[in-house]
């Protein structure tokens, strides 16, 4: 988004930094120029700073007109300029990452990842550098779809910023700059934003009779985006500016925050009745987005505490409030932008960030929402993302609807693109390969790269169905009672998007179960945990999630080689081998599990490991403790663990401290024997500072008590 628009919608873009540059603080001749840049008026301050540049040959004002355009997304232009500043980047770290951002938004990869490999030698190699180094391989590494984007036609996008479309009750509403409002922003030299409305026309990708949405007791700034309460009323919550003017009435850019109103329908379109009550004075509030449900809101800001540029926040609905604003945290929120959350459902969002590897600018990226949280985050991949800005997506059906990018090749800057994916509706047929007829009430199991699993039964005829939408492929096992199982795959390209029949084959004959129960540590049933199983002999991979009751059950070939792996969200993974399957015994096997709860700052749920008096080496029932902890880290390959020693009260501080530190050392070493890295193991010795059985006086505690003061604990550190 070149303008406002993007940076925070732009956030605030006319103040707060996108990027910052520590490296030009020289005073520029030209004050004028220099208020300018730094307030936010770049369109009006390049061609200044251009003559002051003229003048002084300054890679420092080089620097500040290639921000300038970085900053409402002229990255082609940003990187004619931060060229200039080579070879003598110096010590400003931040004007070489700009630069090799312009490069990736450019679709420059791999002068960008050179960029970034001259960095790394001059530089310390941090977390946003490592994120950008992956963004240089994205091209080969994130996925691409099969969706058709097509660009609408001039009559949907003007020649100046349309953005933000959202689908509501048949009609796309959008933010556009397409309309002159009387002024213009400096930032882009464009109208300020305003919220239109469009119908569909008869072609479902074209949006015909856009018309101007009044909002009353609305600033004659900004306006938009906003979101919709889910209930009759008509109800928005809408971002909109306060008046960019100071005090003494005179305009500075640096002054307009966003922030967010509620409004209320009228007849000709809507009216702002009152601030949103947690807007902050001094920092920009808005892109909201309301869950379908209305329990929940996402919305962006620039606050004290974010993370990076804009962090996205989020509120709970309390009756008939809003609970406090919080982060969500590191695992959304990095070094950059993070803007246009979208509730698609109450379980999925659609947000932009420019901090997460990607092919460049902002990416689209979705996420699993589940109790305030956002996780299971992916790259939206091609064609929804290119190497300029794609953000804020609106889904009309469950493979069609329109986003907003910059991409090359648009009617003007920000444009709204219609997308459609390709799918195939497939005729599912099970037949019995022996006999060569189909086959009643056969278990279908469909894994895609999309889709979660699916499990029907066929009908009378042996048949089902299934419409696959932009993917590479499903996975199918068809599984009865006294045949082998089946397998087969089918292949989804742009060109195969009419109906396809794809037959599974069961051939009678003896199959085995690998089957069990997945409870928590307190022994209830959990529902809905991912199960896969790996056949090593038969190179199968296969997926299920368990049913209510926290079972699961597969159906393999006799002689199958198995190893059975689980997870689900709060829980650490775990994993058991099922070991050869044969048809003279043995051949079903039963497999239950135990989740520990994922909590950081926790002893794991496993005993201790205890120790004789005054010793320190492992005891024989210590090792299958050991192994139990073996195993969990290497089911969860990112799990630190913190050894933590203690020895019993009897002895010195001293004396017992050096105990602590053997045993606790004797551990890791067991451990990184076993495979696991040192890098995630770490040790802590407390002596007899923080005993089990308190023991004020040595003859407080008999023989039994001691030897559980003699232990060693393992708690989580990070996963």
């Amino acid at each position: 988004m070149k303008n406002y628009t993007k940076i925070l919608s732009l956030l605030v873009v006319m103040l707060s930094c996108l990027v910052s540059n520590n490296g030009v603080a020289q005073v520029l001749k030209s004050r004028r120029a220099d208020f300018l840049y730094e307030n936010g008026a770049w369109n009006v301050a390049i061609p200044k700073l251009r003559r002051a540049y003229n003048r002084e040959q300054n890679v420092a004002i080089a620097g500040k007109i290639g921000d300038s355009f970085l900053r409402y997304n002229q990255f082609d232009s940003a990187c004619v300029w931060y060229a200039k500043m080579l070879p003598d980047f110096g010590g400003d770290s931040l004007s070489m990452r700009n630069y090799a951002m312009a490069l990736l938004a450019s679709g420059n990869y791999g002068k960008a990842k050179s960029l970034l490999k001259e960095y790394n030698r001059r530089f310390a190699l941090s977390g946003p550098i490592k994120m950008l180094m992956k963004s240089c391989d994205s091209p080969r590494q994130l996925p691409n779809y099969s969706a058709t984007v097509a660009i609408n036609a001039e009559a949907n996008n003007s020649k100046n910023n349309d953005f933000s479309p959202m689908w509501y009750k048949g009609s796309l509403y959008y933010c556009s700059s397409r309309r002159s409002t009387g002024s213009v922003f400096d930032g882009d030299g464009k109208p300020f934003i305003r919220i239109f409305k469009g119908e569909e026309g008869l072609e479902k990708d074209f949006i015909v009779d856009s018309k101007l949405i009044k909002v009353k007791k609305a600033s004659r700034f900004h306006l938009g985006p906003f979101s919709f309460f889910p209930d009759s009323s008509g109800k928005i919550l809408i971002t909109g500016n306060t008046s960019p003017v100071n005090e003494a009435g005179k305009y500075t850019a640096r002054m307009a925050l966003l922030k967010l109103f509620y409004a209320e329908k009228t007849k000709n379109g809507f009216k702002i009745t009152s601030e949103f009550e947690f807007n902050e004075e001094k920092y920009s509030t808005g892109h909201p987005s309301i869950s379908p449900n209305g329990k929940h809101l996402l919305f962006v800001s620039d606050r004290v505490g974010t993370l990076g540029g804009t962090d996205i926040l989020y509120c709970k609905r309390d009756g008939d409030k809003w609970s406090q604003p919080i982060n969500m945290g590191p695992a959304v929120n990095t070094f950059g932008n993070e803007m246009f959350p979208t509730f698609i459902n109450d379980t999925l969002v659609y947000f932009s960030s420019n901090g997460l590897a990607g092919f460049g600018g902002l990416d689209l990226f979705k996420a699993r929402f589940k109790d305030g949280k956002l996780d299971k985050i992916e790259n939206a991949g091609r064609p929804y993302n290119s190497s300029k800005d794609d953000f804020s997506i609106s889904f009309k059906a469950a493979d069609e609807g329109f986003l907003s990018s910059n991409r090359d090749g648009g009617s003007g800057q920000d444009d709204i693109y219609y997308f459609r994916g390709s799918s195939a509706r497939v005729n599912l047929i099970v037949m019995n390969g022996t006999r060569n007829v189909p086959i009643e009430k056969a278990l279908v199991r469909v894994n895609s790269t999309v889709y979660p699993v699916d499990d029907r039964l066929t009908d009378s005829v042996g048949h089902t169905d299934l419409t696959v939408i932009s993917t590479n492929h499903i996975d199918v096992t068809a599984i009865k009672p006294n045949f082998r199982p089946g397998r087969a795959r089918f292949l989804l390209d742009s060109r195969r998007t009419r109906d396809t029949t794809l037959y599974v084959y069961l051939y009678e004959g003896n199959s085995c179960t690998i089957s069990g129960i997945v409870r928590d540590e307190k022994g209830s049933p959990v529902e809905g945990a991912k199960v896969v199983l790996n056949d090593t002999i038969n190179l199968v991979t296969e997926n299920t999630f368990t049913k209510p009751d926290g079972s699961y059950m597969f159906v393999v070939d006799p002689g199958a080689s198995v190893r059975v792996n689980v997870s689900g969200e709060g829980y650490f993974a775990n994993s058991n081998f099922a070991g050869l399957t044969n048809t003279l015994g043995g051949c079903n096997k039963v497999i239950d599990f135990t989740m520990n709860y994922m909590l950081a700052d926790r002893t794991l749920a496993l005993e201790n490991i205890y120790y004789d008096f005054d010793k320190w080496y492992i005891r024989d029932e210590a090792l299958l403790i050991l192994e139990k902890v073996r195993k969990i880290m290497t089911d969860n390959p990112t799990m630190m663990i913190e050894v933590s020693s203690h020895t019993d009260m009897r002895g010195t501080s001293r004396y017992n401290d050096e105990l602590s530190v053997r045993r606790a050392e004797v551990v890791m070493e067991y451990l990184v024997k076993k495979g696991i890295s040192p890098e995630r193991l770490t040790y802590k010795v407390y002596g007899k500072v923080r005993p089990a059985i308190p023991c004020p006086n040595e003859s407080d505690c008999n023989e039994a008590k001691h030897q559980l003061n003699r232990r060693t604990e393992f708690k989580v550190l990070y996963f």
